[in-house]
């Protein structure tokens, strides 16, 4: 039967090695394939996707993402709440699923407003009545420029918006055929850097960044810096006030806690690498996740951001230290305390038990029935006062069982001699 047990427990410890083996090698050796949303193709997130895919893929060969092509960041953002897409690249002016948390912040976005030189636009409010172009409906540069209107208080109807390209609409500007152009777009976008060359277009200035993040905490106000886009001609001729919103990249609840974590380790480990394959450069730091934008964090994405701060253990080694010593010190004065009880248990145990044997060997060294009444008196006070003691825990029951066979030892020897000299009695009477 043991043999029979003893086989049937190596089987089992033999299938959950071979378990656990192959779980091991599924979570940490197979080639693991991520599918992240990027927006349209050749467009700026998809051009950061490729980049961030084959950096991934160089740095973490076992870590591959595929990317899938869509229409706009809101298609993105809804096929990562329904768990279609592992990731997906958004913008924070989009409302994403409340099953989806951010992994990193990219590069901010800026609000581009671009006329011509001759142009008499200065400001945004210069816009009525004048022909814009901007990309389609339910792009984030459609939305927001709507936004914006909103907040100057611009009706559509008072503008002529025309739906492009940003490339169609620069050239389109640079030909007369429209006013002015407007989209979001990263300072480090390459393509947007050489239309935005022509020193015949000229930047205005979104301002009232501050005022508009009161009211929409995803906008954060920002500067276009003096010449960035050429520096022969300044484009812009100042440092320029505008309005950003910060690109995200968010996984599904479902996505692989160690997958996002190596993800967000290379992102933050190689951004020069990343921004040399397409000049899209991503500024944010770590410390930037904290952002207050009601967001929560992926665990994998966290679990890395957190890694250098102290553990609690650390954080209160010296306090817990001392806590540790004040336990030892009271608990030792508690074993102090009660083994010093437990003597004087025992002590008083002990000194019934030698008040019982006295007991014995006076029955046994008197003549007189008399003597014994008295003995025997002494001995059921003795068991009273004893059971007292226990009652008021000063001996233990261990003491009081001890005592108590010393005690029908002298009870047994206290009756056996009365019999004696009751006998002895009789014959001296007959």
């Amino acid at each position: 039967m043991q043999k029979r047990l003893g086989l049937y427990l190596l089987c089992l410890s033999l299938i959950a090695t071979i378990g656990f083996t192959v779980s091991w090698y599924v979570k940490f050796q197979s080639v693991k394939v991520l599918h992240m949303a990027v927006g349209m193709e050749n467009g700026e997130l998809y051009q950061f996707a490729r980049s961030l895919a084959e950096v991934v893929n160089r740095y973490n060969p076992k870590l591959k993402i595929g990317l899938m092509i869509t229409d706009n960041p809101e298609e993105n953002a809804r096929l990562l709440g329904a768990e279609k897409v592992d990731l997906a690249l958004i913008q924070t002016n989009i409302k994403p699923d409340a099953s989806s948390s951010v992994v990193s912040f990219l590069y901010p976005q800026m609000f581009h407003l671009v006329t011509i030189e001759t142009s008499k636009i200065k400001k945004f409010t210069d816009l009525k009545n004048k022909s814009i172009a901007t990309l389609p409906e339910g792009t984030s540069s459609h939305e927001l420029f709507l936004l914006l209107c909103q907040h100057y208080d611009l009706s559509l109807n008072e503008l002529k918006l025309i739906i492009s390209s940003e490339a169609k609409a620069l050239k389109d500007l640079d030909r007369g055929n429209i006013d002015a152009v407007f989209f979001i777009s990263s300072l480090h976008n390459p393509a947007i850097r050489g239309l935005l060359s022509n020193p015949r277009l000229k930047l205005i200035g979104t301002e009232q960044g501050s005022a508009l993040q009161i009211a929409h905490s995803y906008l954060l106000p920002a500067d276009i810096p003096r010449g960035i886009y050429n520096g022969a001609v300044p484009i812009p001729d100042r440092n320029l006030s505008v309005v950003a919103v910060s690109t995200l990249l968010m996984a599904n609840s479902k996505t692989d806690y160690y997958a996002v974590y190596n993800i967000t380790q290379i992102i933050q480990q190689h951004r020069q690498e990343l921004a040399k394959i397409n000049g899209i450069n991503p500024i944010f730091k770590s410390s930037d996740i904290n952002q207050n934008l009601g967001l929560p964090v992926h665990p994998g994405a966290e679990a890395y951001y957190e890694r250098n701060r102290p553990n609690f253990w650390l954080v209160y080694s010296d306090f817990l230290a001392l806590l540790l010593s004040i336990v030892t010190l009271i608990a030792s004065r508690i074993w102090q305390l009660n083994n010093r009880w437990k003597a004087k248990q025992k002590n008083r145990a002990d000194f019934y038990n030698l008040e019982v044997l006295e007991l014995i060997k006076e029955s046994i060294n008197t003549d007189n029935i008399e003597k014994m009444e008295e003995v025997k008196t002494k001995l059921f006070s003795m068991f009273e006062q004893i059971l007292l003691d226990l009652d008021n825990d000063r001996i233990t029951s261990q003491s009081f069982q001890s005592f108590s066979f010393t005690w029908q030892v002298a009870l047994s020897t206290l009756r056996h001699r009365e019999m004696i000299l009751l006998l002895q009695g009789t014959k001296n009477i007959n």
